[in-house]
């Protein structure tokens, strides 16, 4: 039994289930070695044979609570791990009856409600708490866990404006026992611990903030407290902002992606970001600057998680507000406006298109050389975002044009002239500016 046992311990739970083989070879009538048989199985997902253990025991046992319990708990196992809502149904009828068997038994209603919990439906999980907290008729420190387990589920249902009623709720229970109610805010606080260290941080809140108001004096508590009050928040205002009209579906996804690096569940997150701009880019970039102030204005624990990818998102926003201007400024030729987007799209990260690029150069030859002087000492001066990310472009195209155009500061009209007559000017001039390009890409 003790090898058995050992193995178990380190969940080695094929050799257990051999070790526990042998013994029931031995004595076959040994429920409890049987049940711990079924249990390996559990662990090993063998549903078939786990099943066939307790369908044995429940025969055998009828009035025996555990044995339900645990034939609940092969079901539950099984539905969550395929995922099938089925199997979790099925496991409440037998955490039921085993209810019904030990009725002030808190386990069984706690049984009842993590299957409510895995199927989604968190109010009827929390009835069910309710339920096993009062089970035994009495309030002691046995039921700081179910307290705990009603704290963690009450976010689910109604983010954190429960706390003041369960505060109450507590008190009520413990009487003014000021020992108790310190050694409750110390409790919530050290399941607040493990549920920051699980990167669970609604849940965390709440218990953190449960225990700064029964002890509010305790600076590690209050630490505690702010450490998880924006990732907490934040996860709370997600709940309203992934329904919110204002919001883009793309600055859903940035607050999403915020959550999922927090929770360490996220995947290579610069490339999601990075696919995330070429979404709004690819839309044009519509109704981003409004629904950026949007999520600044009514969101701010959001904002404030991963403050650099929104200021990123609000910098491409105005750059792409410029570009809309640019493409209507008359001033500044079409292959030179879109030599600019190409810069851009660069920029961000967006793959370039070698042969459009060429076409630009090739059309924008075709302007004297003036007007390409022109347009783009105007982006220089009115489009300061453009200028920035795309300076060297600008700068090399405008110190060519002046160089080409002899001493004079500018092209002049018999410079234009010239240029326009000589054939060649501009696809040299145009071949520095490429080179400047491709050595800022």
């Amino acid at each position: 039994m003790e090898e058995a046992e050992n193995y178990s311990d380190q969940e080695r739970w094929g050799q257990a289930a051999s070790t526990y083989q042998k013994i029931l070879s031995l004595a076959p009538g040994l429920d409890w070695a049987q049940d711990s048989l079924g249990l390996c199985y559990i662990e090993l997902h063998d549903w078939e044979r786990a099943e066939r253990v307790y369908q044995e025991l429940t025969e055998a046992n009828p009035t025996v609570p555990l044995y339900w319990s645990r034939y609940g708990y092969l079901l539950y196992s099984k539905g969550k791990h395929l995922d099938q809502d089925y199997y979790l149904r099925q496991a409440m009828h037998y955490y039921l009856r085993a209810k019904e068997l030990e009725p002030r038994s808190s386990k069984h209603y706690v049984d009842v409600a993590s299957c409510h919990v895995a199927l989604g439906d968190y109010p009827t999980a929390l009835e069910w708490v309710d339920a096993a907290i009062y089970a035994d008729n009495v309030i002691d420190r046995d039921d700081l866990d179910l307290f705990s387990v009603k704290a963690m589920l009450q976010p689910h249902v109604e983010g954190l404006d429960f706390i003041p009623a369960l505060l109450q709720e507590i008190r009520n229970g413990f009487g003014q026992d000021q020992e108790v109610l310190l050694a409750a805010a110390h409790y919530f606080a050290g399941e607040a611990v493990s549920l920051l260290k699980a990167r669970k941080f609604l849940p965390a809140l709440a218990l953190a903030k449960l225990a700064q108001d029964l002890d509010p004096t305790d600076s590690d508590i209050k630490e505690l407290h702010d450490i998880l009050e924006p990732p907490g928040f934040a996860e709370l205002e997600f709940r309203s902002l992934r329904q919110d009209p204002e919001v883009l579906e793309a600055l859903v996804s940035v607050a999403a992606l915020n959550l999922m690096v927090n929770s360490g569940e996220a995947e290579d997150p610069e490339a999601v970001f990075d696919r995330i701009i070429w979404k709004l880019m690819a839309d044009q970039c519509q109704g981003l600057t409004s629904s950026l102030h949007h999520v600044q204005t009514h969101y701010p624990w959001t904002w404030k998680q991963q403050e650099n990818g929104w200021k990123i998102l609000q910098e491409l926003a105005g750059t792409w507000s410029e570009l809309t201007r640019l493409r209507s400024d008359y001033r500044v030729v079409r292959p030179l406006t879109e030599l600019a987007v190409t810069v851009v799209l660069i920029y961000y990260g967006l793959p370039k298109d070698e042969e459009y690029n060429r076409q630009l150069f090739d059309a924008l030859a075709s302007y004297d050389l003036q007007t390409v002087y022109t347009g783009a000492k105007r982006v220089r001066d009115s489009y300061g975002r453009i200028y920035e990310i795309a300076r060297d472009f600008f700068d090399n195209l405008i110190e060519s044009c002046e160089r080409q155009s002899g001493p004079t500061s500018s092209p002049t009209p018999s410079s234009r002239g010239q240029a326009a007559g000589s054939g060649c000017l501009l696809p040299v001039l145009l071949l520095v500016a490429l080179m400047a390009l491709l050595s800022f890409l």
